[in-house]
């Protein structure tokens, strides 16, 4: 076997080595084309409450994009390509009306349409769980059977909401409400109950919520008590501001807003000693950055 001379050696070495880098090189060209991202939404449809902002989260894309409203009287919009994850579309609510907005992402070339509805400033909570307040002296043995009977007996309950519901109430000249049994429903527009809606909101004892069923005509009054988160939140969405935090907080991403009514009267007949029996409806309330899936129309 003829042995190769030790340059022509070194000759193959340097070619074999360059044909790897160039191979190295046009794959790595390949993954940098690759790393383009398809431009996706979390919502196509987003409701505004006028003179309000809320944030349009860009679920996907390359953090370079143009926008652009059809109707620019109605809305207002601010890019920020950089924040996380993909990048947020601030849009202010100028006055009443629908609009569509395209997002053009300047890197993939793809386009988004978006349909944007500025409607009157609206609040979401979602009903949980019945809780029972009982304050009285220590010696008193019947906490639990109250409770118990707060919580399962009709005559207490039975004026509440349920579980899983959701509620929104409309800063409309109606102060109208909606009830939709979950989120699904909320998502489809099938609504379960409407009507209208009366916050006193007096500073006192007597601050209340009181819910008037049109299917019925029957009217519900909830407590509020001053002094609480409960109050504050309400009160900011009376004077027409955004109700909820203003930053996500992770130690309370979804403040409370507690629904009360008052059965102390009636214990006190057989209990004296009581000083409060009350059952309180805890709300869950979804902050106004974080769009929900609402049905075309519903809030217009």
């Amino acid at each position: 076997m003829k042995l190769l001379p030790c340059s022509s050696f070194h000759y193959l070495r340097l070619t074999l080595a360059l044909s790897l880098f160039s191979l190295i090189t046009i794959s790595c060209k390949k993954e940098k084309q690759l790393e383009i991202k398809d431009l996706k939404f979390g919502l196509y449809t987003y409701y505004v409450p006028k003179g309000n902002e809320i944030s349009l989260y860009i679920q996907s894309g390359n953090q370079k994009y143009a926008v652009k409203a059809a109707d620019q009287s109605l809305i207002e919009t601010t890019v920020k390509d950089t924040d996380w994850p993909a990048g947020y579309i601030y849009v202010k609510g100028l006055k009443k009306g629908s609009t569509q907005v395209t997002v053009k992402d300047e890197v993939s070339g793809q386009e988004a349409l978006l349909n944007i509805h500025v409607v009157d400033p609206f609040f979401v909570m979602k009903v949980t769980d019945l809780i029972p307040g009982i304050l009285g002296p220590k010696s008193l043995s019947n906490f639990n059977s109250i409770r118990e009977k707060l919580k399962t007996e009709p005559k207490y309950n039975s004026d509440f909401f349920r579980n899983g519901e959701i509620v929104i109430l409309r800063r409309n000249p109606e102060q109208q409400f909606l009830v939709f049994r979950n989120e699904g429903d909320l998502e489809k527009g099938v609504i379960y109950k409407s009507g209208n809606y009366n916050l006193d909101l007096t500073g006192n004892s007597s601050s209340k919520l009181a819910f008037t069923f049109d299917d019925s005509n029957k009217t519900i009054e909830f407590l509020i008590h001053p002094e609480t988160t409960s109050y504050s939140i309400l009160l900011d969405f009376s004077k027409n501001k955004l109700a909820g935090p203003a930053q996500f907080n992770p130690q309370n991403p979804y403040p409370y807003v507690y629904l009360a009514k008052d059965f102390t009267k009636e214990f006190q007949v057989t209990d004296p000693d009581l000083e409060r029996v009350e059952l309180s409806q805890g709300m869950s309330t979804y902050p106004y950055f974080l769009p929900m899936k609402i049905a075309e129309g519903i809030l217009k």
